[in-house]
């Protein structure tokens, strides 16, 4: 997640938490959802983008200056050279050509100096100002680099869904990438970067030295690396991420007619609902990331766990698995991923969250009509014959699925392996 993003996530944490400090009764606090409007934190990313890609042209163009005259430490060491080479010495290295009779020689029956001590100087590049540089060259490049990513990925295509931005958009932010990745080659071929990037140096924990705030230039970098590479708390960025989520799926409760059992809720943040013949928790935990949805249907129990990515891409996703969650999903501010499969997205275009959620939320319920004899003997996912019936469960031993019968030939999916 962005920084931009991030902070509009807080300012939407404080419309919650106001939310709560008014509804502080659990049923009224479900009863008045549809009064909590939460902002969407992707309408201001794509203008946030745009803004963002402008500010890196600008650093680009002032790296570039700092490149032309960078900041340098002289360094000298005492050496041994040719007298002719030297020049002209001062007094002290003299001194101690005198007191070194190796390095004079006979010459028209006369001794001089064939070789003397000289100290030479040198410019060295690689200080600690000129490495952060170097350091902001590399995560600018990398960072354009999922930028890039992230917007091919949001080209509309002919068998996508719902499309987030329009393609006249995309083409803009795609056309700004590309020539700011042309700038950074250029600069990346440098003398300057390459020998400054030799040297490995943390991001974390940046020194303010007079260079990075006194020098108009390298003080522009600074403050760019203050305000858009910086580290945030991610406990508690994830933790808020979650509250985000959270309350999004409580407000699809509310649109779409899950009736709030106030006796059985445990508070806030383990709520209970009544939804067709379903009774249905919704709760988090505290030493336990994600959401969990845990649904009753007679004797049957199953619990769906959803994880949250701060990140735009979910195929990277390390995940916690429980050995009690039926369904393990990953949610972006973007998509949605079974953790069967991470590298492919349950949306071929982005959706908005609200609809990331409703599918989440609902496909946890879906039924269809299906012929009992047929489906006890073959998987309606995979047409596979390898189902295991137990306590009324039936489980493919081919893909995974796993359904069970419902009254009036209804089957009911509580995991499709796609």
């Amino acid at each position: 997640m962005k920084i931009i993003e991030e902070n509009k996530l807080k300012e939407i944490i404080q419309i919650i938490n106001d939310y709560h400090n008014d509804n502080k009764k659990i049923k009224k606090f479900f009863n008045n959802l549809d009064s909590l409007t939460l902002s969407s934190l992707q309408d201001v990313s794509y203008e946030k983008d745009i803004e963002f890609f402008d500010e890196v042209s600008f650093i680009l163009s002032v790296i570039s200056s700092i490149i032309s005259h960078p900041h340098l430490s002289n360094r000298g060491e005492d050496i041994i050279i040719r007298a002719e080479l030297a020049g002209s010495i001062p007094s002290d290295a003299f001194n101690q050509v005198v007191k070194e009779p190796i390095l004079w020689k006979e010459q028209n029956a006369e001794m001089v100096p064939e070789n003397v001590h000289y100290y030479q100087y040198t410019d060295e590049l690689k200080i600690y100002e000129n490495v952060f540089i170097g350091m902001l060259i590399t995560t600018l490049s990398l960072e354009l680099a999922r930028y890039q990513e992230f917007y091919i990925s949001l080209i509309p295509s002919l068998d996508g869904g719902m499309e987030v931005l329009d393609a006249l958009s995309t083409n803009i932010a795609l056309d700004k990438i590309n020539r700011l990745q042309r700038k950074l080659r250029y600069i990346m071929n440098t003398h300057f970067y390459k020998e400054v990037s030799k040297v490995k140096m943390s991001f974390k924990n940046i020194q303010p030295t007079n260079i990075l705030l006194k020098d108009r230039l390298y003080n522009f970098c600074f403050k760019f690396y203050r305000k858009f590479i910086k580290y945030e708390d991610r406990e508690l960025l994830l933790e808020d991420f979650r509250t985000y989520y959270y309350h999004l799926i409580l407000k699809v409760f509310k649109t779409h007619g899950f009736n709030l059992d106030e006796s059985k809720s445990q508070g806030f943040n383990n709520l209970s609902f009544n939804f067709k013949d379903y009774i249905v928790n919704v709760y988090t935990e505290e030493y336990k990331p994600g959401i969990f949805l845990n649904i009753k249907y007679q004797d049957l129990n199953v619990v769906h766990h959803l994880l949250l990515n701060l990140e735009r891409n979910n195929k990277d996703y390390s995940l916690t698995l429980y050995e009690d969650s039926t369904t393990t999903s990953v949610i972006s501010l973007w998509n949605l991923n079974t953790s069967e499969n991470l590298e492919i997205p349950i949306f071929k275009n982005y959706a908005k969250e609200e609809e990331i959620v409703k599918y989440f939320v609902l496909d946890k319920f879906k039924e269809v009509t299906g012929n009992l004899d047929m489906y006890e003997k073959y998987c309606p996912v995979c047409r596979a014959r390898s189902v295991d019936i137990i306590n009324n469960q039936c489980t493919c031993d081919e893909c995974g699925s796993i359904y069970t019968f419902k009254e009036n030939n209804k089957i009911w999916f509580i995991r499709v392996r796609r």
